[in-house]
C-alpha cells in the first residue's frame, strides 16, 4: 500500500504576513503539482478550492509569489488556457497524508460556532451558525502535526491559544470549534490541560496536548484508533 503525503514547508506554516486562505492555496496546489510544478485551469482550481472569485485566486497568489513560495510568470489568469506554478521548496517540511487532509476538508466545510447580534432594543442574542472553517483547520492541523512529539517533551508540542492566533490569525472561539471536530471525528486527539500550582501559589492550567491522527506506517496504519484519554476539549 501506497501512502501519499503532502509537504508543507515550515517556514510557509508560521509565516505571519499570510493567512490560512493564501497557505491553503499553496497547499492545494501542492497537491495538484508532478515535482513541483503545478499546470492547472483556473476554473479546476477555484473547484479545488471551493472559492468563486478569480478576485480571490489573484490576490493569494500574489501573495505566495511576493514572499517567495511560487514563482509563475502570468499576469492575467487566463480563462481557456492552463496556468503553470512553480512551487519553491524552503527549508525543513511538515506532511500530512492525503486522506487525513481530505477528510479535515468535508467535515470543516461547516463547523458549528456560536455567534453574537444585536435585537431591535440592543440586547444580545446568541445564535448557533455553520460556518465554513476548512482553510483554518487543514493549515492548523499541520502546525499541530509540526509540533508534534511523542514524549510532548518540548513546550512547542503544546502550543497555546495565544500562539495560535499570533502564528495563524485565527480567533479563540474558532480553534475550539475546529479542535471539537477534529476530535470527536478522530482526526486529531486533544487532551485538554491540567491544572497546578505555579510557584507564587495560583493556580494555572497547562496548555492544551494535541496527537494528530495520520498515517504512520506502510500498510495505512494511523497513531491511534481510540482516544488515550476521556477528557477533551
Amino acid at each position: 500500500m501506497k501512502i501519499s503525503y503532502i509537504q508543507m514547508p515550515n517556514n510557509l506554516i508560521l509565516d505571519t504576513n499570510l493567512n490560512t486562505k493564501a497557505k491553503y492555496l499553496y497547499l492545494v496546489l501542492k497537491m495538484s503539482s508532478t515535482d513541483n510544478i503545478s499546470i492547472i485551469y483556473t476554473k479546476t482550481l477555484l473547484k479545488k478550492l471551493q472559492w468563486s472569485n478569480t478576485k480571490t485566486l489573484k490576490k493569494y497568489l500574489t501573495q505566495l509569489k511576493h514572499q517567495g513560495y511560487i514563482q509563475y510568470d502570468f499576469n492575467k489568469l487566463p480563462k481557456h488556457k492552463p496556468i503553470e506554478i512553480k512551487l519553491l521548496p524552503k527549508g525543513y517540511y511538515t506532511e500530512l497524508d492525503r486522506e487525513i487532509i481530505h477528510k479535515t476538508i468535508e467535515i470543516c466545510k461547516a463547523v458549528k460556532i456560536i455567534r453574537y447580534t444585536k435585537d431591535n432594543n440592543n440586547n444580545n442574542i446568541k445564535k448557533e451558525v455553520l460556518a465554513d472553517l476548512k482553510e483554518d483547520a487543514i493549515i492548523l492541523l499541520y502546525l499541530y502535526e509540526m509540533y508534534y512529539n511523542e514524549n510532548f517533551s518540548c513546550g512547542y508540542a503544546c502550543p497555546s491559544y495565544e500562539h495560535i492566533y499570533k502564528t495563524l490569525k485565527i480567533r479563540q472561539q474558532n480553534i475550539t470549534a475546529i479542535n471539537k471536530t477534529l476530535h470527536d471525528n478522530y482526526i486529531c486527539e486533544c487532551i485538554s490541560g491540567t491544572y497546578h500550582q505555579d510557584d507564587d501559589g495560583n493556580i494555572r492550567q497547562h496548555n492544551n496536548r494535541y496527537i494528530p491522527n495520520k498515517i504512520v506506517t506502510e500498510d495505512g496504519k494511523t497513531r491511534y484508533k481510540r482516544h488515550k484519554v476521556k477528557n477533551k476539549i
